[in-house]
């Protein structure tokens, strides 16, 4: 179980940019919610797993629904995993897409930054559904785009400010 003051703090954080829920079971805390990055398109849910390692293991980060597939439908995505292109590890136990959010990890990184990275993910696969460009490829963009902005413009959807707010927690 993760300890109690630094669940709190998460808890606090993740309320601030999300109305994801917090769960406990069997000595892992799931945090979820659902996004929907494009008006009217896929509505992602989005997870992870705070397990008993946490703060000092990475939590893995899920898509939980629905159910993926690559742009032409010939496969799922938890089928080809893992994959680059894709941003996904191989799958575990659970059977649900587990992405790659972080290459370096450490203590101090937030729970709501791991979620801001599926968040992200989301919005990567839905332009990969219309342009066919590699998920990762994106990813590096929005990053990029977020990442060098002072505040959203109003183009962007709305979800863009509290994901821009969470990357720039710790």
């Amino acid at each position: 179980m993760v300890a109690i003051d630094r669940l709190l703090v998460e808890k606090e954080i993740v309320r601030t940019y999300t109305d994801f829920e917090f769960r406990e079971h069997s000595g892992v805390t799931t945090v979820t919610g659902w996004v929907r990055p494009r008006a009217g398109g896929i509505n992602f849910q989005v997870r992870v797993d705070l397990t008993p390692g946490f703060p000092f293991e990475r939590p893995p980060l899920y898509i939980g629904r629905p159910e993926l597939w690559t742009r032409d439908r010939k496969s799922r995505l938890i089928d080809i995993a893992p994959s680059r292109p894709f941003h996904m590890y191989s799958t575990d136990a659970t059977r649900l897409v587990r992405l790659c959010h972080t290459s370096k990890w450490d203590a101090s990184v937030t729970c709501m930054k791991v979620l801001s990275k599926g968040i992200l993910w989301c919005q990567a696969y839905s332009e990969y559904l219309e342009t066919g460009e590699a998920v990762a490829s994106i990813l590096v963009r929005l990053y990029k785009q977020l990442t060098s902005l002072e505040q959203v413009p109003p183009s962007l959807p709305a979800s863009a400010g509290r994901i821009l707010a969470a990357l720039q927690t710790r």
